[in-house]
């Protein structure tokens, strides 16, 4: 994982100057002032500012718009490439509107320099577009320590940015009073890369990803976030928007303060669907998270990790609120150094539907933990076995279940062991599954309660396995034991009608397979 992560960080620059150092031939148009893309008097051969061509560029032209606001309003143009940039001393601005579209058919760069002025790419109006046939790389440069943006602004239904190639954002230093979103898009608006997406933030105030009001943004390759230094990286998505990523999700912590990435945060439901795996790692730096709100879902084909790697103790963690659910279809990695480093926290009616296990480092190194509130849900729905992570990690990382259904559908039973001692504070629901017990115990504590149970889904508690199903009890009640050995189904109902039991009073069970003498 490392290795991919320091290439990353020496292709990108290269990359970066190579593709630039290219583009700009013999065929190029400038800018010399501000004005339509379409009018003659907007363009020269001879440099920025230079005398009019009486041209306009075409489609085997380079294009250099440096220090001016040109605007793409009255036709669908076609260049090679093009350069956004404000190195001559003035705003520099592309904007795209009226429903019309502009296609480069190689590579597109945005250069702020350290000039304290904008670099705006603004595509507004129904239907208005940027098509990039290769690739496109904004670059706030390393020397940049000015308080002005680099901005890629989307606003209007059906706005879009198509890349073909790779999308990398270089914020490599920013004043300190800065508070620009360097990516926002609004009102249904989409962004499309088919290769990566990669984004670093090495110095500054902060670096904002801001996706609101049903916009969308895919990604075909890899998504990237790599937070070097700087105050704060904040990604937002929320009110129906969406992430979805082919590829890997990866995102770094290796220096700076916190990177906070937020879906359904501002209010409305938020998607994030990530084909391959999920990783969360943290080398450096202050904390990591990455937020649920607002019936907002994380779907997630491959594995998600949450490794931390630092001496430090700092946080890396997940967070659910309100009704959001993740879908993990493969295992949970958990991968801390010490307590409380790494752990995912669900709350109110949250879920976690997991088809793998969670995973923590063994002993004496199994930090790691997940703590279940309020009426959250945890899911073993497993198409093969799954074994269920025992309460006691390293130090005080628990395993603390609230809500706990079975509903492995694998066809050789058991379809589910214990790991260790498990504890449930809510309510076992047995829906599909025979969940083996072995030599440990699982335990509902005294609040909790069971429900279902059948011959295609019990508690194996076979005595002479040693594991008991315990029933802890504060106060009166009714408690379903929905237990069995090896190949039977033998429910137990058990009801306590004295009230002098406290919390530490319990009643455990097991099952003999034998037939009671006296009967």
């Amino acid at each position: 994982m490392q290795s991919i992560h320091n290439a990353l960080k020496v292709f990108v620059p290269l990359l970066t100057f190579l593709l630039l150092y290219s583009s700009l031939n013999a065929g190029t148009k400038y800018a010399r002032q501000n004005g339509d893309w379409d009018d003659v008097n907007t363009w020269s051969t001879i440099g920025v500012g230079g005398a009019s061509c009486s041209c306009v560029p075409d489609n085997v032209d380079s294009v250099v718009i440096d220090k001016y606001k040109i605007n793409v309003l009255n036709a669908n143009d076609t260049v090679t490439s093009l350069l956004l940039t404000n190195l001559s001393g003035s705003n520099a601005e592309l904007k795209i509107s009226s429903a019309y579209g502009l296609v480069i058919t190689s590579n597109f760069w945005a250069i702020a320099e350290d000039v304290d002025k904008d670099v705006t790419i603004l595509i507004e109006d129904d239907n208005s577009y940027l098509k990039v046939l290769g690739n496109t790389v904004f670059t706030r440069t390393a020397d940049n320590n000015r308080k002005k943006k680099l901005r890629l602004k989307m606003e209007d239904d059906g706005t879009m940015m198509y890349v073909s190639g790779n999308f990398t954002f270089n914020y490599l230093n920013a004043k300190s009073d800065e508070n620009n979103k360097e990516i926002e898009l609004s009102d249904s608006s989409v962004l499309k890369v088919d290769g990566d997406m990669y984004c670093r933030m090495d110095a500054g105030k902060k670096f904002i990803i801001r996706i609101t009001d049903k916009s969308q943004v895919y990604v075909g390759g890899d998504f990237t976030m790599d937070m070097n230094g700087g105050d704060d990286t904040e990604i937002d998505f929320d009110d129906f928007t969406y992430l979805d990523v082919d590829g890997n999700c990866y995102f770094y912590l290796d220096g700076g303060d916190d990177m906070k990435v937020k879906f359904g945060d501002g209010g409305g439901s938020a998607s994030l669907v990530v084909d391959g795996n999920l990783v969360m790692e943290h080398n450096s730096g202050d904390d990591i998270f990455l937020q649920f709100k607002d019936f907002t879902t994380l779907t997630v084909d491959g594995v998600i990790t949450l490794d931390y790697n630092d001496a430090s103790t700092n946080q890396l963690y997940i967070l659910l609120k309100d009704d959001t659910k993740i879908i993990a279809k493969s295992d949970v990695n958990l991968a801390g150094l010490a307590d409380g480093t790494v752990y995912i926290q669900i709350e109110d009616d949250s879920e976690i539907g997991i088809s793998g296990d969670f995973v923590r480092a063994a002993s004496p190194n199994n930090y790691g933990a997940l703590t279940c509130k309020h009426n959250s849900l945890v899911t073993f729905e497993g198409p093969a076995a799954q074994i269920i992570a025992e309460d006691a990690g390293a130090g005080v990382d628990d395993f603390e279940y609230m809500n706990v259904t079975i509903n492995n559908t694998f066809g050789t039973s058991p379809q589910l062991t214990l790991e260790g001692d498990v504890s449930i504070e809510g309510t076992l629901t047995m829906t599909d599954g025979v969940v083996e017990l072995g030599t440990f115990d699982l335990t509902i504590n005294n609040d909790g309660t069971t429900a279902g149970g059948s011959i295609a889904s019990y508690i194996d508690a076979t005595a002479s396995n040693g594991g008991v199903m315990i029933k802890n009890f504060d106060a009166t009640g009714t408690i379903n034991y929905p237990v069995g050995d090896d190949d039977e189904y033998s429910p137990f109902t058990f009801t306590l009608n004295s009230a002098g039991y406290g919390g530490s009073d319990f009643v455990s069970l097991n099952v003999t397979d034998a037939k009671e003498p006296n009967m």
